[in-house]
């Protein structure tokens, strides 16, 4: 959990955070205590410039995203037609709430006997049973087996950092210290920025609140 010269850290969760990839972004709770997460993490300064004090803040492990993973199963995909002006959009059926899947989305399809219904495309049409994406190469097929993917990421709207405070943080180091000001917010992490410490390896423990707008 420490920055040390300023390696990637990882936040830790407080209730029921996420605990891998495309974990939901919710704490399973009501209100608008369900579109944030509470999070800690310990930064400890190993620079002693102030341009060198920001370090990456993985939310998961700095790769895998915030977010969730829809599986729909579908019952069939159609020969690529031309779609409200749109060349090469192949439908894939499914009853399982198409709605969940939206356009722009990467959605992997699988199970398919067709190899060419079997692919990574992105969503260019949601119908309430169909999914509709550009792809040349689909065949009509029938078949139960067939599986969509849809891995959505999510970016929080605002995070805000706080001191926590421990033992080990000290009233000189908080001083030294200044403000914690997160920035460059994706859905696989943000910067921490904080100025000079005058020490190596003086210990910060900070909380970050984690707010989403769905």
């Amino acid at each position: 959990m420490a920055i040390v010269a300023a390696p990637s850290l990882n936040l830790s969760y407080i209730g029921n955070g996420p605990t891998g990839s495309n974990q939901s972004i919710a704490d399973l709770t009501s209100g608008p205590r369900a579109k944030t997460l509470f999070a800690y993490g310990v930064a400890t300064n190993g620079n002693t410039t102030t341009g060198a004090n920001a370090a990456p803040v993985g939310f998961i492990d700095g790769v895998q995203s915030l977010g969730k993973t829809i599986v729909l199963q579908l019952q069939s995909v159609d020969a690529p037609v031309t779609y409200l002006g749109t060349a090469n959009t192949a439908f894939y059926h499914s009853v399982q709430g198409c709605g969940q899947v939206k356009v722009g989305d990467s959605v992997t399809t699988s199970g398919f006997a067709n190899g060419g219904n079997n692919a990574t495309n992105t969503v260019t049409y949601v119908l309430p049973t169909a999914i509709g994406v550009t792809n040349a190469s689909s065949v009509a097929e029938v078949n139960p087996a067939g599986t969509l993917v849809d891995n959505q990421t999510s970016v929080p709207v605002a995070i805000d950092v706080y001191f926590s405070g421990s033992n080990a943080d000290t009233p000189a180091v908080l001083i030294a210290a200044g403000n914690l000001i997160p920035s460059t917010i994706s859905a696989t992490g943000f910067i921490l920025n904080w100025t000079a410490l005058a020490t190596t390896a003086q210990i910060i423990h900070f909380g970050a609140i984690i707010s989403f707008s769905n």
